[in-house]
Order: C-alpha cells, then structure tokens, then sequence
C-alpha cells in the first residue's frame, strides 16, 4: 500500500497541466473561403460586420506529461498556422500523428475565430464541439464527432457528420446533412432540406422550403412546412403536422406515424 501511494504521488508530482494562448491573423482584403483544419477541440466561428481581418485566438492545452516531454510534444507535434493563397486562407489546427506505448492525459487545440461576415468556410474537424453563427455566404462542414451549432447564415449549409448533436437556426439558403448518429434540430429555415441519418432524432419547425428526409432510427418530427415534405423511415415514430403542400411516406418501417392539419395530398 505505501509503494502504490509512493509511486501515485511521484506520478502526480512529475506532471502538469500546460496551456498556452496564441494569436494569428491576417488581412481579409481578396480573401473569399477560409479553409479550417483541425484537430480536437472546439471551434467557434463569428462573423462580425466590417472586419478587415480574420482573427484567430488558439488556446493550446496539454494535460498529463512531465514538464520536459511537454515542450518536446509541443515543439515536434503542433501544427497551428494561418495564411493566404490567392483568394483562399488556411487555418490547421492539430497535433502531427504519432505512435506512443502510453497516451495519457489530454491534447487540444481550443479555436475562437472572428471573420468578415460575407466569408465562405470549409471546415474539416476531427472532434470537439463546433459553433458557427453570422455568416453570408456557403458552409461546408466534415466534421468527426462532436455537437454543431450553426446561427444566422445567408448561404448554403452542406454537413457530413459522424456523431454529435446538430442544431441550425436561422438559415436562409438550402441544407443538406449526412449524419452518423445524434439528434438533428432544426428551425426557421428559407431553403429545401435533405437529410440522410442513420441514427437519432429529428425536429424540424418552420421550414419554408421542401423538406426530403431518409432517416434510419429514431422519430421523426416536422412542423409548419410551407413545402412538399418527403419521408423514408426505418424505425421510430412519425409526426407531421401543418404542412402547406403535399406530405409523401415513402417507407413508415416501425414505429406510429401521425398526420395532421396539411393541406395538400398524403401518400402513403
């Protein structure tokens, strides 16, 4: 019992938290996409009205290592810049790959990003939370796991998500999600909607455009639609009720399907 309590309190003693801020940015002048690369950590992106500048604050955290191999992880493995090329800036983000007997403690690279509101932005992330809001223009999302939230955009939104909670809000242009599993919420919208998910369940409300849902497990919940809402379900309950033109279930598989207030046709 003592030689464990030695060895526990040499460990403990014999590591650290670090974390480290850095600032990166660049003019925005010619710029029309930001490119995002990143590893683990969250990323919130903001655009803000008049900004000549894209703005990166990085929050750097390695937990669980000795002092000494800290800055030797750090100075071999960080990957973190910005730059520009042509009309295209490029934000990476990660730590390089690397094979290790133990892997203790937690690597991250915690992203906040202010943009030029009128921006496109691709963004392929490995795993953390994501948040987006106040955009005019396209957003295309590769995302690993991790919640998404997405705000106030004037573009077409495309997400390939493998699992993680979705929430978009306030999206003027068309939507069209892959996802692996997690809920997907989604409100308020001008654009049609396609939706292909494996797992998890699905709201949608005030939805202006046509709304095409394949849907594997979980229910399914669509409310005050002012177009054609299409529905091919495996399992789960189904809920469709104030809808301004036609309602198609293609496929109801398991699970009550209710229908209500819609004044075009029901196909079943």
């Amino acid at each position: 019992m003592n030689l464990i309590f030695i060895l526990i309190l040499v460990f403990a003693t014999s590591t650290f938290a670090y974390e480290e801020s850095q600032d990166l940015s660049i003019t925005a002048d010619g710029i029309s996409l930001l490119d995002i690369d990143c590893g683990s950590g969250f990323l919130k992106i903001t655009g803000k009205e008049g900004l000549s500048n894209i703005e990166v604050r990085a929050e750097i955290i390695v937990k669980g290592m000795s002092t000494q191999k800290t800055e030797k992880f750090i100075h071999d493995k960080l990957v973190l810049s910005l730059e520009k090329r042509g009309q295209k800036a490029y934000l990476v983000s990660k730590f390089k790959s690397y094979v290790s007997l133990f892997s203790i403690g937690t690597k991250a690279i915690n992203l906040t990003v202010f943009v030029p509101k009128t921006i496109e932005l691709k963004v392929d992330d490995g795993s953390g939370e994501i948040s987006i809001d106040n955009i005019i223009g396209n957003i295309n999302i590769d995302d690993g796991s991790g919640e998404i939230t997405i705000m106030d955009v004037q573009g077409d939104l495309n997400a390939d998500d493998g699992s993680g909670d979705l929430t978009f809000q306030d999206i003027k242009g068309n939507i069209e999600i892959e996802d692996g599993s997690g809920d997907i919420t989604i409100e308020n919208t001008e654009g049609n909607i396609f939706i292909d998910d494996n797992s998890g369940d699905i709201r949608l409300e005030e939805i202006k455009g046509e709304v095409t849902i394949e849907d594997g497990s979980g229910s399914i919940r669509v409310q005050d639609a002012l177009g054609d809402v299409i529905i091919s379900d495996g399992s789960g309950s189904i809920r469709v009720d104030n809808v301004e033109k036609d309602v198609v279930i293609k496929r109801a598989g398991s699970g009550g399907v209710t229908i209500s207030n819609v004044k075009g046709q029901v196909k079943k």
